[in-house]
């Protein structure tokens, strides 16, 4: 299968000073078609650093979207 995705925005969905969810938009590609994608992290504060929430049944949620409208943009160093 060949796919590629890079990184096209992010949105903070909920945040403190213990957690944070993070839903991280990614434009790509799979088996020619163009596709837009939505990944949330469920993160945990933890020894000085964000970590995915390992007690969490799913840590790591994803979805098909119709846009990153709404996401801020990341631009990678561009």
């Amino acid at each position: 299968m060949d796919s590629r995705a890079e990184m096209g925005g992010f949105r903070v969905l909920e945040y403190d000073a213990s957690h944070a969810v993070v839903d991280l938009a990614y434009r790509g590609t799979s088996m020619g078609q163009s596709i837009d994608m939505s990944i949330v992290y469920h993160l945990v504060w933890s020894d000085g650093d964000w970590k995915l929430r390992s007690e969490s049944e799913a840590p790591i949620t994803s979805s098909v979207i119709s846009s990153l409208s709404g996401y801020v943009v990341w631009n990678e160093g561009k």
